[in-house]
């Protein structure tokens, strides 16, 4: 392959890694339809096998992921010579009904591939001038395409977050999978809310029980509020009011904060972005977020989004291992003299931390940590990595 073709490939890799769902994927191969190439397809395999040998198990799942869409959009399943009769049949269709038949009777009307032909089609109307059969053909592809979504409307990224603005985010599965233990966490839960006295104390129960937000632990609370003023115990009702709607302002707040913060998390595109948000949003390195995460992309994978399952599970990756550097950071100053080195913007901010932090920095267990202890989850951040590597030796060798 030519060194030309060879950096088309990685103009476009970062992207193609990231790339959030299926939708943008098919945009991204709309901006460069070379990705559909057998050259593209061999080269993804050969990224995947060296972030398999790099033992970045996360990032060749996702490559594994999006190279397996790939090889379907560009070698569909159904047999080419069924085409013809396929756009004879699509291009005297008049009605929805009989769209809708054509769909069932002729399965291949649903292949990218097809879709793709008749656009070519279009363009090649439109370039001859026929615009009436341009529009019909156009007109008659976009209800093709509404109908195949109206069948298949699966699980995406957005219909998940707005489901999790309506419903509750931190709802418990262990409340169907143990009943019995949930019934015991519950009744602990009440006991202990009823000496809560401060907005604080309610949100690190929400931390350590997150069911607490559940529709159902609530009622349970209102019964017990009811229960208390039926006996005139008028402190215990006070109470129990109060703490009843400081926890309901939480969970409004966390039905509002959780999926916008989760969309956010969802389109970083490489370490310098996530480290950004865990500082604008630092619940983001909370057990509580990353079990939302793991929550989404098994719903997502259930629903059918594969690629943006994947897209979450490569950035869960790499904040966990965000979270385990800020963990070791917390113990030690050289830790955190690394992380500072590791997480600057440029080489002379680098140079800059290096300067001020020499006697932590400037010694054999700060390297051997930074070869060692770090790993990217994604391949701009392993780049950055491996930058600041030879930076720290070429600045400790005084070159």
């Amino acid at each position: 392959m030519s060194p030309e073709r060879e950096q088309l490939f990685e103009s476009v890799k970062q992207d193609f890694l990231t790339v959030p769902d299926s939708v943008a994927l098919g945009a991204l191969i709309e901006r460069a339809p070379f990705m559909l190439d057998e050259d593209f397809l061999a080269t993804v395999a050969q990224w995947q096998t060296e972030a398999e040998s790099a033992e970045g198990w996360d990032v060749a799942a996702g490559l594994r992921e999006r190279l397996e869409v790939l090889r379907e959009l560009a070698n569909p399943s159904a047999d080419t010579e069924d085409w013809p009769a396929a756009l004879d049949a699509f291009a005297a269709v008049q009605t929805t009904e009989q769209l809708t038949a054509l769909a069932r009777e002729m399965p291949i009307v649903r292949d990218p591939a097809f879709h793709r032909i008749v656009e070519q089609l279009i363009a090649h109307a439109e370039a001859g001038g026929e615009e009436n059969d341009v529009q019909a053909l156009r007109l008659r592809l976009a209800d093709l395409q509404q109908l195949i979504m109206d069948e298949r409307p699966g699980v995406t990224l957005s219909t998940l977050l707005d489901q999790m603005s309506a419903t509750d985010p931190y709802a418990a599965s262990a409340r169907n999978s143990d009943p019995d233990l949930m019934e015991e966490a519950e009744q602990q839960a009440l006991s202990l809310l009823r000496h809560l006295s401060e907005q604080q104390q309610l949100l690190a129960l929400v931390g350590q029980a997150p069911f607490v937000l559940d529709d159902t632990f609530l009622a349970r609370v209102e019964q017990s509020l009811a229960a208390a003023e039926a006996a005139g115990d008028i402190t215990e009702a006070g109470g129990l009011r109060a703490r009843l709607e400081g926890l309901r302002m939480i969970k409004t707040q966390v039905q509002i904060t959780l999926p916008q913060t989760l969309a956010a998390f969802a389109s970083v595109a490489d370490g310098g972005e996530l480290l950004a948000l865990t500082q604008r949003a630092p619940f983001v390195l909370d057990t509580n977020f990353i079990l939302a995460v793991e929550r989404a992309i098994d719903e997502l994978e259930q629903g059918g989004g594969n690629v943006e399952a994947e897209g979450l599970r490569v950035r869960l990756s790499a904040l966990r291992q965000l979270r385990d550097q800020r963990e070791l950071a917390e113990q030690s100053p050289m830790m955190q003299a690394l992380l500072n080195f590791l997480n600057s913007h440029d080489d002379a901010a680098a140079s800059a931390i290096y300067e001020l932090q020499q006697d932590l920095l400037n010694s054999d267990e700060a390297q051997q940590t930074l070869d060692t202890a770090f790993a990217g989850g994604d391949p701009e951040s392993q780049r950055r990595i491996e930058e600041r590597r030879v930076l720290l030796r070429t600045l400790r060798s005084g070159q």
